[in-house]
């Protein structure tokens, strides 16, 4: 889904008017694989993290970012999501950044929050397509403040990835 933007309403919590919420397009991944107006893809295999996200209740699928190849600014994205090994697509919440909230070693990530989606994936190639920049990667007042943006979050990814 390339191109436009949501034109009116409210998005995580905020009052949005014409191209609040930028759809990923051909300007916007100029330089990136996948350009030429294609939305911005990646694939990796499923590593183990910190369990941060589950211990928040949003387990996420770790990847690394692949060596020698630009990534999106770091933020938070909407995706859509397919797996080797479970049949199917999804909606991804994608986090690509470095978890600002926490004090990690990991360095950069991208992290895929997998909705309605039950399951171990360790070891399981991942397969990322961004559809749509939600919001800057930053850090909160408090986890609770977190917890709340993710959840409204997650709500934006449901409502700009078509399946």
């Amino acid at each position: 889904m390339l191109g436009g933007a949501v034109s009116g309403g409210t998005v995580l919590g905020d009052t949005v008017s014409g191209g609040g919420i930028g759809l990923i397009d051909e300007d916007s991944v100029v330089g990136l694989e996948g350009g030429a107006g294609l939305p911005f893809v990646m694939d990796g295999v499923v590593i183990r993290g910190e369990q941060r996200g589950r211990q928040l209740g949003f387990p996420t699928a770790n990847l690394r970012p692949p060596e020698n190849r630009a990534l999106p600014p770091n933020g938070v994205y909407a995706g859509r999501v397919t797996l080797d090994r479970f049949p199917g697509r999804w909606v991804g919440a994608v986090n690509i950044g470095v978890r600002p909230q926490f004090e990690t070693a990991l360095g950069l990530l991208v992290e895929v929050h997998i909705l309605d989606f039950n399951g171990d994936l360790y070891g399981s190639r991942l397969h990322l397509e961004l559809v749509a920049w939600l919001r800057d990667e930053r850090r909160f007042d408090s986890v609770d403040d977190l917890v709340a943006q993710i959840q409204r979050d997650l709500e934006a990814c449901r409502e700009a990835v078509p399946l």
